[in-house]
């Protein structure tokens, strides 16, 4: 059984742009670079008037939850499952 830990922490994320479309490759958190092998789901939501870029990652037997602001140009690391 899998076990989710919510994080909410600002990170650092290598990302490609490619006809019109955002994929994360890897990100860093807690000094280590997580490689991402797939990208299982992604959607996009608002808060307001902000869109948000969500992706669900795997990398490893771990799946991540990470999402992109583009008004703040900032990613952010919101839930892990191990």
């Amino acid at each position: 059984m899998s076990e989710q830990k919510t994080i909410n922490q600002n990170i650092e994320v290598l990302a490609r742009f490619s006809a019109g479309t955002l994929s994360p490759i890897a990100f860093k958190y807690e000094g280590r670079l997580i490689k991402i092998e797939s990208i299982d789901l992604s959607y996009k939501t608002r808060s307001g008037s902000v869109l948000l870029l969500s992706f669900h990652v795997s990398s490893n037997a771990n799946s991540y939850k990470i999402t992109y602001d583009g008004t703040r140009l900032s990613w952010v690391l919101e839930e892990s499952f191990f």
